[in-house]
């Protein structure tokens, strides 16, 4: 009998080579990457249960990425999900991997030189509302985000990273509500809601249809204390 465990890693090993078959020179075995994550749950950055499930529940991420990308940005990449196993799957984007904690962004440098991704995977160990001020802003065509924080705080992290026309694609809880996603708030940031998924995870995509105003992100710690919505 086979566990629920090895049934899902026995699915995604097929996923996994159906969708690097095209790329097979170029992209990250599942295995080395499962061993990162490995890595990452022993040293506490991800949560209990199978690291497999955190590629699972990556995956769909690509689903919601524009045909045309080629440049992405992940939001607090921690232990690696999913910008890590996203980055590992699409050998044909450049990745910024954002993390503020010191600890998790050596631990990404590490296991970016230990996929072979350093030539196109750039970790930046700083906080949104700092980076966001660099030349890193408004030159992104997708910013991901799982985990990071409240839906406000999220946006306006992650908006002024996109370019004109950009996409933010967030990772939700269960039967999560496009009604955490208000307009009026959104627009402030010159983003405006897109796409909700339900199922088999749910997923928000927020379209960058104005450029965010400068003055957001508000300085380190502001979007958290006093979110938009």
């Amino acid at each position: 009998m086979f566990t629920r465990s090895q049934t899902a890693r026995s699915r995604i090993a097929g996923l996994w080579s159906y969708l690097t078959e095209p790329q097979s020179a170029s992209s990250a075995p599942l295995e080395e990457v499962l061993r990162v994550l490995e890595e990452a749950k022993q040293l506490g950055f991800l949560g209990p249960g199978p690291v497999v499930r955190h590629v699972e529940r990556s995956l769909p991420f690509l689903d919601l990425f524009p045909r045309e990308c080629s440049t992405a940005l992940d939001l607090g990449s921690g232990g690696g999900v999913p910008g890590l196993i996203l980055a590992a799957l699409t050998p044909h984007l450049s990745w910024h991997l954002l993390e503020g904690g010191t600890t998790r962004s050596a631990f990404l440098e590490r296991s970016v030189k230990l996929l072979y991704m350093s030539q196109r995977v750039v970790v930046v160990g700083e906080r949104a509302e700092v980076a966001a001020r660099t030349p890193l802003r408004g030159t992104f065509d997708v910013v991901t985000a799982r985990s990071f924080a409240a839906p406000g705080v999220t946006a306006e992290c992650g908006a002024p990273f996109l370019r004109l026309g950009g996409q933010l694609i967030v990772a939700e809880p269960p039967c999560g509500d496009p009604l955490r996603w208000p307009e009026t708030g959104l627009s402030e940031l010159g983003l405006s809601p897109g796409r909700a998924v339900q199922k088999p995870y749910a997923f928000q995509v927020l379209h960058q249809t104005q450029p965010c105003p400068e003055r957001y992100p508000r300085r380190n710690g502001i979007p958290s204390k006093r979110p938009l919505f």
